[in-house]
């Protein structure tokens, strides 16, 4: 899974650097609507809002139904990603969206969900904004009519979601992984730094030293280090 442009926003074309023009504005058009919640209480009412990485569940469904007529191992399935690429795969280690046998290995290169970037801690903000700029109505009720806001951004026309200006934080995404209550739970913080690995009682410390060769399950590949490759042994996903 690519990574690349994941802090490039509407409004900020040409953020991360030269890029061919109809790439640009396709990835620019899409990351809204990939990645799009509305919603003030996940916890609460939860609803669907982290698309970009249902896409990448079905993809992997994809890959075992039809891997065999490939050649391929559907029992041997490795993942690997580079920034935003590796901070969605470890959401999907611990997604419980995410059915078990899906992929067996993971590798997370220069990022990791843990990573300050990777979760947009306030996505609405970032929706009311956008849907301000072109021209979507609010609802009165957030809480009951968000869906209100993802319908109409929907309809909007290319040319208006590239003149919208969100203006993230610095070094920050306004549109990207973000809790939904379905695919990434309110506890996903905790999930990724206390949940075991199979065949162990706790999670791994980079204080333990361990290596790969020593892990039982899948390793969480974050923070010390630019790159991880997770165990070499089927985990549960």
């Amino acid at each position: 899974m690519p990574g690349g442009d994941s802090r490039v926003e509407p409004g900020r074309a040409g953020a991360a650097g030269p890029r061919v023009e109809g790439e640009e504005r396709e990835s620019l058009a899409f990351k809204p609507q990939s990645f799009l919640n509305a919603n003030p209480a996940p916890g609460v009412v939860a609803r669907v809002a982290n698309y970009g990485l249902m896409d990448q569940l079905a993809a992997l469904h994809w890959l075992q139904q039809n891997a065999a007529l490939f050649g391929g191992d559907p029992s041997s399935v490795t993942l690997m990603g580079h920034g935003s690429g590796a901070a969605c795969i470890q959401f999907l280690m611990v997604s419980p969206a995410s059915t078990p046998g899906l992929f067996h290995r993971a590798i997370l290169l220069s990022g990791s969900a843990l990573s300050s970037w990777a979760l947009v801690e306030d996505p609405v903000q970032f929706a009311v904004r956008l849907a301000h700029q072109v021209n979507c109505s609010l609802p009165d009720d957030l809480l009951r009519d968000h869906e209100m806001i993802v319908d109409c951004l929907r309809e909007a026309p290319l040319s208006a979601l590239l003149r919208a200006d969100v203006r993230p934080p610095t070094f920050l995404s306004a549109f990207g992984p973000s809790v939904d209550g379905v695919v990434i739970k309110h506890d996903v913080m905790r999930q990724l730094l206390t949940a075991p690995l199979a065949g162990q009682e706790r999670a791994p410390s980079p204080r333990d030293g361990f290596s790969v060769s020593q892990m039982s399950g899948p390793a969480l590949c974050s923070g010390i280090s630019p790159s991880y490759c997770c165990s070499n042994r089927k985990i549960t996903t």
